[in-house]
Formats: structure tokens, C-alpha cells, sequence
């Protein structure tokens, strides 16, 4: 045998080489092992470091909204207008927008490399949808102009996100599909799941955290949505001692985008972007006319009200020729704090049958070339858009 034919000399001799070698690559093992761990230590403490600035830098803008809330009033409130653009308000608001955009997209950058953890980048999906929802129009007109300096990532988030509001009624459906959808794009497990009941104790902490985060601004960044428990009543309005109400509804629920070519005609505004001064008096002339009116005679109000008080309406008028019989939706008009409860729907799905059974062959709506989500809703409800107006300055 080959051992036997060894002497104990060499037979010690390979042993202690063996020994010595293993014990030399067992060493090199256990060093590279404390190098990457202490490379990983490194990077886990720059990361944490990184998005431990981004977190305070985010504070930082929260401070900003605490102490300067006339000025953003325009991005969190509905019916707060935007400064005139090449003003130094205008600019403060724009450089403001900017600011969280710039967080948003070092947010995502951060999470496509996996440098920041998913429950803290779910913790900014929850200010991502906070300006999505906002019942103020500031950010959407800004954001057309703005995100082409974003990448591709968060434009697709913000698209998207608004589609997703816009679409979809109910206000918790529209935002558990916008976490889904972040989740899946940026493989963001955890996100995905955020806000289901069914989730909620699984990922408590991360929760608890987005609830604080929504919190934190001083100011109401979301409309107060409630259900529609009590008694609804959708139907014509004739009680004249509900004028001042009605009035009021439009004056708080109508931006400067709200104005179409109709309300130039009817002297309600003076431009596409300027009401008339004297708008509440117009209204109340034009409002009082249609509250004395039988129904389908030159105009009528639509009301819906709940447990008596009226939180929706609409202004129709009709046109006869010797062609056609059609109705015109002049106006439809929605408490800002009951958005996204199909209000609007309801008061459509209500008029169609009264029309058809009167003989109206259709029904017509215009709205502002800005006012989206007006378009969306009358795309929703089967409108179809025939035509477009023109209006040259002289």
C-alpha cells in the first residue's frame, strides 16, 4: 500500500502541510467574511445616513407649510387659486412644488438602487397620494408644466395616481390600487399591501407611520369625505329660501377653471380666467329665475340634498326648435367636502328618464379646456366630446 510504504516522518510532514493550508484558507474565509460585513456595516450606515437627511429635509418642508399657510393654500385647498404667474407669490409656490418633487424623485432613485428600506419609502407613498387626492387644483396645473424635469419613474406615478383618483368613486378603493400600483413598479412588496385591513396588523409599525406622516402638516390636505347616511333626496328645487344656499355652493365650489365660453355668455365672468366682480349677484338673478320655474320650462335646479340641506346640484336648460328638443347641463356643482361619492352620477342617473320621457333627443355640458376632471366625469357619464371653442383677443 502507498501509506505503508511511507515513513511516519512524511506521513507528519503532509498532515501539518494540510493542517497549515486548511487553516490558511479557514483564516482567509473568515477575513473576507469581516471585510464584507464590515463593508456592509459601512454601506448600511451611509445608506441610513442618506435617507435619514431626506427625512429631514421633508420636516424641514412640513416646518415651511406651518409657518406659510396662506401661501400653499393653493396646493392643499379646494378654491384657492394659484398666484399670478411672474409674481413673487407665483414663484414661492412654484419653488415649494418643487421642493417636494425633488424629495419625491431622490425617494425613488433611493428605492430602485435599494438603498432606502420599503417601509420607509412607504411612508412617502402616503405624501405621493396626499397631493394626488388634494381637493385643490395648484399642484395638477403646476405638475403639467413641471414634470418633464422628473424621470420617467415618478412621471408614471403621478399619471398614473391621478387616473387612478380620478376613475374610481370610492376614496378607499382609489387608494389601496394606487399602492398596488407603486408596489408592483418598483417591486415594492410591502407597499402593495399597506393600507388593507386584512395587512394592517402584519405591518403595524409601517401603518402607524404613514398615519403620522399624514399628520404632520399643519394644515387639512385631504377634503373631508363622510358617507351618505341620513335621508337623500335628489329632485327639483323650487323653495326660493334655498337661493342663498345654492349661491353659496357655486361661489365655494368653483375655481377660475370652472369658467367655459358659456359663463362670458351668461356675464358671469369676464375672461377664461376672471369671474365678474359682481358674480354672486349674477348668480342669485339667474338661480331665482330657474327656482320659480316649472319643470322643463326655459330652466330648472336639480338639488340633492341630505337630511334637508343641499350639497349638490344642477342648472339645466332647454332649447326647442323645429329640429330637435334638447337639454343643456349648465351647471353641476358638488360640495367639496362630499367629492368622490358619485354626487354627481346620482344627479345624472336621476335626470335621464324625465328627459327621454319628455321627449329631449340629448343632452349637452360644456367646461373649461384646463378642467380635466370635469372631462373626465362627462366622459364617464357617456358625454361625447363634438366640439371645440375658440376665442381671439382683440
Amino acid at each position: 500500500m502507498f501509506l505503508e510504504s511511507l515513513s511516519a516522518d512524511v506521513i507528519v510532514q503532509v498532515l501539518s502541510l494540510f493542517l497549515a493550508t486548511t487553516t490558511f484558507i479557514i483564516a482567509r474565509m473568515i477575513e473576507k467574511k469581516r471585510d464584507r460585513e464590515e463593508r456592509k456595516e459601512e454601506l448600511d450606515n451611509a445608506n441610513r445616513e442618506i435617507y435619514q437627511r431626506l427625512e429631514f429635509a421633508s420636516i424641514d418642508l412640513f416646518r415651511f407649510e406651518a409657518a406659510h399657510v396662506d401661501m400653499i393654500r393653493p396646493i392643499w385647498e379646494a378654491n384657492a387659486e394659484l398666484p399670478e404667474k411672474g409674481t413673487a407669490e407665483y414663484i414661492i409656490v412654484l419653488n415649494y412644488v418643487c421642493q417636494i418633487l425633488n424629495l419625491f424623485e431622490i425617494a425613488v432613485k433611493f428605492r430602485m438602487e435599494r438603498i432606502m428600506p420599503p417601509d420607509i419609502f412607504g411612508s412617502w407613498i402616503a405624501w405621493f397620494y396626499l397631493l394626488i387626492s388634494s381637493p385643490g387644483d395648484g399642484f395638477r396645473l403646476l405638475w403639467k408644466d413641471l414634470k418633464f424635469d422628473y424621470i420617467w419613474e415618478l412621471r408614471e406615478i403621478f399619471v398614473e395616481g391621478f387616473a387612478i383618483y380620478d376613475r374610481i368613486d370610492d376614496p378607499w378603493e382609489a387608494e389601496v390600487q394606487f399602492y398596488q400600483f407603486v408596489g408592483k413598479k418598483l417591486e415594492c412588496g410591502i407597499i402593495t399591501g399597506w393600507i388593507n385591513e386584512e395587512t394592517e396588523d402584519s405591518c403595524e409599525p409601517q401603518y402607524d407611520r404613514l398615519i403620522q406622516l399624514r399628520n404632520a402638516s399643519q394644515i387639512t390636505a385631504t377634503d373631508k369625505r363622510t358617507d351618505l347616511s341620513g335621508e337623500v333626496r335628489i329632485g327639483w328645487e323650487n323653495d326660493a329660501s334655498n337661493l342663498a344656499r345654492l349661491v353659496r355652493l357655486f361661489i365655494d365650489n368653483s375655481s377660475e377653471n370652472y369658467i367655459s365660453h358659456g359663463e362670458i355668455y351668461a356675464e358671469r365672468a369676464i375672461s377664461e380666467r376672471e369671474w365678474t366682480p359682481d358674480v354672486e349677484k349674477v348668480l342669485e338673478k339667474e338661480f331665482a329665475a330657474s327656482l320659480l320655474n316649472a319643470p322643463f320650462v326655459e330652466s330648472n335646479i336639480l338639488s340633492l340634498s341630505i337630511d334637508g340641506e343641499i350639497i349638490a346640484f344642477c342648472l339645466i336648460e332647454y332649447v326647442t326648435n323645429q329640429h330637435s328638443q334638447f337639454a343643456v347641463l349648465s351647471d353641476i356643482i358638488v360640495d367639496k367636502s362630499r367629492r368622490k361619492m358619485s354626487l354627481g352620477t346620482r344627479m345624472i342617473d336621476w335626470l335621464k328618464e324625465p328627459l327621454k320621457s319628455r321627449g329631449y333627443n340629448f343632452l349637452l355640458a360644456e367646461s373649461n379646456i384646463s378642467n380635466t376632471r370635469a372631462h373626465e366625469f362627462l366622459t364617464k357619464q357617456d358625454f361625447k366630446s363634438i366640439s371645440k371653442v375658440f376665442k381671439m383677443d382683440l
